[in-house]
């Protein structure tokens, strides 16, 4: 049927009216109308078992398939509304009823010209939808599912909400609405084709509930992947899985928050959202903002705050804005340049706080990422208590956190570990060379700047106590590095009990570069329980001088590089590095600085070279001798390590103990046969083994002068040490005793080689 005016249907001023089991299909109006099916000023009427198809309000009309307005007592069920089209509300048009129902329903493939192709509602008291599906509804403009706007007393119940499309808000747009309960809500695969908004829009609406319910696949050009929520207060979203979800070239994958007050994510799970700014959630100038219970798992922003991105905006002192996160997990988060899980700025208060979980995140490998887990900019108070914030990553600056510009900081009760910036840990330092990146803060990093983004003047207190640091690395800083600029205000108000264990790192488990290293310094050393003496030197624990070639790169900047090859800086912190020292190499970087071949100096630390003239094959370079000398100008012999002097006096190894003793046995017995006293009875058997040792030409005097140093050592062998010192007087004064002497050290001698294997 066409129709040039008017409706096919009109229903005024009635009561009471039933309609069931009617057709309303294949219908064309060509002016301006309001309905295929017109009803106004109804009390009480249902329809069921109905069909609405194929439909169309060709100019400006409202309602392709039914109209309903002024009316009491309104229910529609187990009705199809199918392919109708109008401007506004092509399926249904309802507006100003109280106590309407639409249960069992389904709205496929309406299209609107302007907007609301499934259900356009306005200005409704009590209404409940149910059991009802809108799905494959396309509209011009906006809400190609769903809209609704003042409506007091909602209820959703077993509603899905699926593969709509407009221009902006593809799904359901909730306006100036009050007192809403949606539960087992599916939004899925719903697209905003050009602007915001895939599956939820909500503005000026307070009070409402979404619970057991789920949000997939939903897409925004811009803004709001699957959710814009703006202006609302008191809205609630329990046990909701958000899967899935982009703002392909903007902000918020799953969500943009705007100026809401009271908003809370409880038991819900968000799971590869993905946008340009934040893949999760983005709020902009919100407070009481509240994430409790809830995770966050594998979601994407090709820029900054994979899972949450905080913005308060305005100043602090007019504006009062804050979140809170406790007991939930960010694991596995990715974001381009900053913050793998959290970006926040200009933010009042923020609380991360009862036993979160921060594991994985990861700032993409690039010079500039900051923050592997958390990045903060310009917050008035950051709490971070009671966590575990694990395996997190960023390339330049915080491995798991980075605070710039923040005033009260306070870091309390935390596990950070195996958190990490750019690091080549099977490198020792002295490898590292001019090109080596520096990284800093392998778990924090924290900047104290004289202002904040709002051009506030920033006095940072710190309030890091009870933490616990394991196996985290950077090349600055494995646990914490803190920078401060000129003319700002840096006050260590508490720090104490913080433990650090196998952490890997250059310069510093501890590290502070600023104007007020002394003050500073002093703070923090002595305030760190370590365990990493296996990893680092003692000295290495707080470091907040420049060590050797470090350069500062700028008068107006605390931050350094390395000097290049040839060339030296040796207290490090000067601003141009010098050219090597005469008689030295000068690997640059972290590489050592030693003496060429043929010199010496007297330490490492020393930038002396002294020509070896004596002997200068013994002079290695590089700070080394040759085997078997040490000491000054490498004239000692190494006794350390088993080297001593010889006859000729050059350095040598000393044998092993056993056969030590067992030529000093045949020397003594050598000896005895030579000066064998007239009156002493010796026993055949000695005597016939003394003579055939009596050669004195068998005497070893290396293995005697070893053995003297090590048995005098232990103080041990007096007899021998006796008989050594005084020579034939000994044996001259003593004839009778000396024998048996020798019985006594041989047996000496034998119990020592019990413990040796006689190797020569």
């Amino acid at each position: 049927m066409v129709l040039l005016e008017g409706s096919i249907a009109q229903f005024l001023n009635c009561e009471n009216l039933n309609f069931s089991n009617i057709n309303v299909y294949q219908n064309t109006i060509n002016q301006q109308s309001k309905g295929t099916f017109y009803l106004l000023t109804i009390n009480k009427m249902t329809l069921n078992d109905s069909n609405f198809y194929n439909n169309s309000l060709i100019e400006n009309g409202y309602g392709g398939g039914l109209y309903i307005e002024k009316s009491y007592d309104i229910t529609i069920q187990n009705t199809s509304f199918y392919n109708c089209y109008s401007q506004i509300g092509a399926g249904v048009f309802a507006l100003t009823i109280q106590q309407f129902n639409i249960i069992n329903c389904q709205f496929f493939q309406n299209h609107a010209y302007d907007q609301a192709a499934g259900l356009s509602l306005e200005s409704i008291t009590q209404f409940k939808l149910e059991n009802t599906i809108i799905k494959d509804n396309i509209a011009n403009f906006q809400a190609g599912g769903l809209k609704q706007v003042n409506l007091i007393g909602v209820i959703y119940k077993n509603v899905t909400i699926s593969h709509n499309q407009a221009y902006q808000i593809g799904g359901l747009m909730i306006m100036a609405s009050i007192n809403g309960y949606l539960e087992n809500i599916s939004i899925n695969n719903n697209q905003a084709v050009s602007t915001i908004e895939g599956g939820l829009y909500m503005d000026q609406t307070q009070n409402f509930t979404i619970i057991n319910s789920e949000a997939k696949n939903n897409l925004a050009i811009l803004n709001g992947g699957f959710c814009w929520i703006n202006g609302c207060y008191d809205i609630f979203f329990i046990n909701v899985n958000f899967y899935n979800n982009t703002a392909l070239h903007n902000i918020g994958g799953v969500g943009l928050i705007m100026q809401t007050f009271n908003i809370l994510f409880e038991n819900c799970t968000f799971e590869k959202g993905s946008g340009f700014r934040s893949g999760g959630l983005s709020f902009k100038s919100c407070s009481n903002s509240i994430i409790s219970n809830s995770t966050f798992i594998y979601n994407f922003s090709t820029n900054m705050g994979a899972a949450v991105d905080m913005e308060g905006g305005g100043v602090f002192s007019t504006s009062c804005y804050s979140l809170t996160s406790q007991s939930s997990s960010y694991m596995n988060n990715m974001a381009q340049v900053y913050g793998g899980a959290y970006f926040i700025l200009k933010t009042d208060l923020i609380q991360i706080i009862d036993q979160n979980t921060l594991q994985g995140n990861i700032v993409l490998e690039n010079f500039l990422s900051e923050g592997g887990a958390i990045y903060g900019d310009s917050i008035k108070t950051f709490y971070l208590q009671q966590n575990k914030i694990k395996f997190n990553q960023s390339y330049s600056k915080g491995g798991a956190i980075l605070l710039k510009s923040s005033f009260n900081i306070f870091l309390e009760k935390n596990i950070f570990e195996s958190n990490n910036v750019f690091y080549i840990r099977e490198h020792s330092r002295n490898k590292k060379d001019s090109n080596t990146y520096i990284s800093q803060g392998g778990s924090i990093f924290i900047l104290v700047d004289q202002y904040d983004l709002n051009r506030n003047e920033v006095e940072t207190k710190l309030y890091i106590n009870e933490n616990q640091f394991f196996n985290n690395s950077a090349c600055a800083g494995s646990s914490l590095f803190i920078e401060q600029q000129d003319d700002s205000i840096l006050e260590i108000k508490i720090f104490y009990n913080n433990e650090i264990e196998k952490d890997q790192v250059d310069v510093g488990l501890i590290r502070y570069i600023g104007p007020f290293k002394d003050k500073i310094g002093k703070q923090l050393q002595n305030q760190v329980i370590t365990k990493n003496i296996n990893y680092i030197v003692q000295e290495q624990v707080v470091v907040y001088e420049y060590i050797t070639n470090e350069r500062r790169i700028s008068q107006t900047s605390y931050q350094y590089g390395l000097c290049l090859s040839g060339t030296v800086l040796r207290e490090g912190g000067e601003f141009q590095c010098l050219k090597c020292e005469d008689h030295g190499i000068c690997e640059g970087g972290y590489g050592f600085n030693y003496p060429k071949k043929h010199y010496w100096r007297s330490s490492k630390d020393s930038h002396e070279y002294i020509y070896c003239e004596d002997e200068p094959e013994l002079c290695l370079g590089n700070d080394e001798c040759k085997e078997g000398y040490k000491g000054p100008l490498c004239q000692q012999c190494d006794f350390k390590n088993g080297y001593n002097q010889s006859q000729i006096s050059t350095c040598q190894k000393c044998p092993a103990s056993s056969s030590s003793i067992t030529k000093i046995i045949i020397m003594h017995l050598q000896i005895s046969y030579l000066v064998k006293p007239d009156d002493l009875s010796i026993p055949d058997i000695i005597q016939g083994f003394s003579t055939g040792l009596a050669n004195p030409g068998k005497a070893v005097s290396l293995p005697l002068i070893c053995f003297q140093a090590q048995d005098a050592t232990k103080k041990t062998h007096t007899q021998y040490v006796n008989q050594l010192s005084f020579g034939y007087l000994y044996i001259e004064f003593k004839p009778q005793s000396y024998y048996w002497e020798i019985i006594t050290m041989a047996m000496k001698g034998l119990e020592k080689l019990e413990y040796f294997k006689i190797i020569d």
